[in-house]
């Protein structure tokens, strides 16, 4: 089994396009990173925490046995902790449980 366990997310990518990648990749599995909230990043689209973490739950919801949701929460912006108690953290198994956290400083 081969997996890659740092993909990040765009924040608009679909799951069949992740699994298309993977399998041209080769991969089995892969741990997919929440996209950055509040980017600044040339080219990234500005997303929220919410958005982000959302985003991610639906696309890995889709293909479970594959994707394994990880969350960016990045502690520098005002709504990021209250997030972490948010339904797609701990409602849908991410990495490390309920949640396992990046702390992006």
């Amino acid at each position: 089994m081969v997996i890659d366990c740092h993909v990040h997310t765009g924040g608009h990518e679909t799951a069949g396009e992740i699994l298309t990648a993977m399998d041209a990749a080769g991969l089995d599995r892969i741990v997919l990173i929440s996209h950055q909230p509040g980017s600044s990043n040339p080219g990234w689209p500005n997303i929220s925490t919410r958005e982000a973490l959302e985003h991610t739950a639906r696309v890995a919801a889709e293909a479970p046995d594959r994707l394994v949701p990880f969350a960016w929460i990045e502690p520098l912006l005002p709504e990021a902790l209250q997030e972490l108690g948010a339904g797609e953290v701990t409602e849908q198994r991410w990495l490390g449980g309920n949640a396992a956290v990046f702390l992006g400083l």
